[in-house]
């Protein structure tokens, strides 16, 4: 399946975009939205992420920074000195376009959101755009949430402090539910333990919402040896919401190398050590065993699969290059890719389809 465009029907869905960014950060301790996160401040990721996937974004917040951050970008922005959040609420609901049909509420605390999960919970609000439609990650219920023009009036009269849960307990005949794969999409950063606690995760967004934007289907990491590729690699896991099955290839010092498949756990010798301490590949297994593990993650239901790494070893057997190429078509990869100038790894690297990076030790 190809990585979702940022175009088209989407983008011209009459919706609009509150976000939510009255938080004076208490719990936090200081100006949490401003905090860096990732290289960018915290608000920069739904920022993004809104902008791509709406018209009319409108971001309602008592933070100076913010305000001035919303103008630079010529994104709209209401700043307020009012205390509740119904005050938000309100306020956000008054500015919007008069010909929006809905209002999608986004908090500006959540730097996980997704541009593809933004955009998969439009195409869900679409179906029924009469109703509520709040979003759920196994037992946590969070934001986005979309309510109906129909119901805006009742918005702008919310009870003090209320919000929007507040129409869902009176309304609640009318509420849809939408399944978020990833619980690390609806975390907001309420903590300076939680914000530590994200700190690896923060250091890949920027490299994440690119490819993301991309719209390429793969993601491909390659660098020089000892930059850290399997480090990012596994900090970048988390962000894709689920333990992909996969491939890994570990290296026994001197003895040999081995691939694993992770779905089962087997481990096979692809290469070993001579006497020279070169490595020569095992051409039996990587056609045999090797082969199957690539079909084992063809077939797995899993919408991503991991790879690492691709390397020397794996350019002597043609009919494991093909099981690749022909996974490639089936799903979406995520490898590391070893920086070597043989044909088959350059293949990979020049693929239109795959967004590559090169890792240094100051990524991210």
């Amino acid at each position: 399946m190809p990585a979702k465009k940022i175009t088209g029907s989407f983008m011209m869905s009459s919706f609009s975009c509150v976000i939510m960014a009255s938080g004076l950060g208490i719990r936090f301790g200081g100006n949490k939205l401003m905090a860096d996160f990732g290289g960018f401040p915290m608000v920069h990721w739904i920022l993004e992420a809104s902008k791509m996937c709406f018209d009319d974004v409108v971001v309602v917040t008592r933070n100076i920074g913010v305000e001035n951050l919303c103008n630079t970008r010529g994104i709209k922005v209401i700043t307020h000195e009012f205390p509740y959040r119904s005050d938000t609420v309100r306020l956000g609901v008054k500015s919007l376009d008069v010909n929006t049909s809905g209002v999608v509420f986004c908090l500006a605390d959540q730097p996980f959101l997704s541009i593809d999960t933004l955009l998969d919970f439009k195409e869900a609000v679409s179906n029924e755009p009469d109703k509520i439609w709040r979003t759920r990650s196994g037992n946590i219920i969070g934001s986005p949430t979309y309510f109906p023009v129909s119901l805006f009036e009742e918005l702008t009269s919310l009870p003090q402090d209320k919000g929007g849960s507040y129409l869902c307990k009176i309304h609640p005949e009318l509420v849809r539910e939408f399944n978020i794969q990833n619980p690390l999409e609806l975390k907001d950063i309420d903590t300076k333990a939680t914000y530590e606690e994200l700190r690896p995760q923060a250091s890949c967004l920027n490299i994440w919402s690119k490819y993301l934007k991309s719209g390429k289907k793969h993601l491909f990491i390659t660098g020089d040896r000892g930059e850290g590729k399997t480090t990012f690699l596994k900090s970048l896991l988390p962000l894709i919401g689920t333990n992909p099955s996969g491939l890994t290839s570990f290296a026994t010092k001197g003895v040999d190398v081995r691939l694993q498949n992770r779905i089962s756990g087997e481990e096979i010798v692809i290469g070993k050590f001579n006497p020279e301490s070169r490595m020569s590949p095992i051409l039996e297994a990587l056609n045999g065993r090797g082969v199957e593990f690539i079909e084992s993650l063809k077939v797995s239901s899993d919408k991503w699969v991991t790879i690492d790494e691709i390397g020397y070893l794996e350019e002597s057997s043609d009919l494991y290059k093909n099981a690749i190429r022909e996974l490639l078509k089936a799903k979406r990869v995520i490898a590391v890719v070893r920086k070597d100038g043989y044909p088959f790894l350059q293949e990979l690297v020049s693929r239109h389809d795959a967004m590559v990076i090169n890792i240094k030790r100051d990524s991210g």
